[in-house]
């Protein structure tokens, strides 16, 4: 079997957004057209994913894998501990394991719980499945990349000064496609004498 095109994979991908956008505003009865748009947008971080698109997809799938890790990351950015979260995520990624929204949430949880070995394996593993997304969709997906490998450098820069060259060779990948990062443009500052 010949292998799909770039070009191809591009209107396959541009086909279904437009599908499902007309789906969304037709009231769909049906998870799946939400669920791509929410699974092939590109977000620096769960709060930049749209917001009625995520209160109107939980509203009528409370029950979905996808639902149960935005309602998480909604009770969690509204006060809500993560340890209390923790079996409700469990179950989200059981029903659905390989959702890179889902790791990030749980890597950004992660790390604003200061449980830095998560969130490092936690954005590594949500890294591995969107590079797999990006080469199925023929997408990038350069926010969502960047907030992984964000997460990754600052976890490693907590757990331990023998990862900070990791660290460092993360943040200047991120300053090649974003030379404006003021995250990794401080940190290369302060690390850049480790070198």
């Amino acid at each position: 079997m010949a292998a799909v095109a770039y070009d191809q994979k591009t209107t396959v991908r541009e086909r279904v957004l437009s599908l499902a956008i007309a789906m969304v505003q037709h009231n769909s009865t049906s998870p799946l057209p939400y669920e791509q748009l929410l699974k092939l947008a590109d977000a620096g971080s769960p709060s930049d994913y749209d917001q009625n698109l995520q209160e109107q997809y939980i509203t009528q799938f409370p029950n979905t894998g996808l639902s149960k890790m935005i309602q998480a990351q909604m009770r969690f950015a509204n006060g809500e501990p993560r340890e209390d979260l923790v079996e409700s995520l469990e179950h989200a990624f059981r029903m659905e394991p390989n959702i890179a929204y889902g790791y990030l949430v749980i890597s950004w949880m992660d790390h604003a719980s200061r449980d830095y070995d998560s969130g490092l394996e936690h954005a590594t593993m949500g890294r591995d499945i969107l590079r797999k997304l990006a080469t199925a969709t023929a997408s990038s997906f350069p926010k969502m990349l960047r907030s992984f490998e964000l997460c990754m450098a600052g976890c490693q820069l907590k757990i331990s000064p023998k990862l900070a060259e990791n660290a460092l060779l993360l943040y200047e990948g991120i300053l090649k496609t974003d030379g404006n990062n003021i995250e990794a443009l401080e940190v290369r500052y302060c690390l850049g004498d480790l070198r």
